[in-house]
């Protein structure tokens, strides 16, 4: 059985980033049916990874990747640019799960730098520097006890690694 859609995902359109380009043409639309041995639903970074490595990974298979919008054009294509290892620290995972997802964070870190890296393809990579911001009082507390506390717990255990600079030692 075949629907239609009615109407698409609210998509944020106010990124800054995205209104600095000039207009896009029109998003392509499927015409037609298709077939494919593998449909992946969702043109973002998670739908986009599992389409090229299911075309690594199989060939011969015809891997169709389907997007309601526009490909990279939501969260993924909002995000300036930048990817990082650690991410907000995530209390319901406590320590061990928080250095999980930092594990994983840096695992997709270095398939993404062997890419750019492979297909050489210019895009300035850089991987110095992170900033935390935060905006009034309230916003500075948090910064500095995320710091202090969680944080730091997060990254720490890695062997080889310098502790991160706390809070005390990176405001004045």
């Amino acid at each position: 059985m075949v629907r239609r859609v009615r109407r698409l995902p609210a998509d944020d359109d106010t990124c800054a980033w995205i209104q600095a380009l000039p207009p896009l043409p029109p998003a392509r639309r499927l015409g037609g049916t298709e077939s494919a041995d593998c449909i992946v639903i969702g043109a973002g970074f998670t739908g986009l990874a599992a389409a090229r490595r299911l075309a690594t990974q199989r060939p011969n298979w015809r891997v169709v990747v389907l997007e309601a919008q526009r490909v990279g054009g939501g969260a993924s294509g909002r995000n300036s640019g930048f990817v990082v290892d650690v991410a907000h620290w995530q209390p319901r995972l406590g320590v061990e799960g928080n250095q999980r997802l930092v594990r994983l964070a840096r695992f997709g870190i270095a398939i993404l730098r062997e890419l750019v890296e492979a297909h050489g393809i210019e895009c300035a990579w850089s991987e110095l520097g992170r900033l935390h911001g935060a905006v009034g009082p309230i916003g500075q507390r948090h910064l500095v006890l995320a710091v202090r506390r969680e944080y730091a717990k997060a990254v720490r255990p890695f062997p080889g690694e310098p502790a991160p600079a706390t809070a005390s030692e990176e405001t004045p």
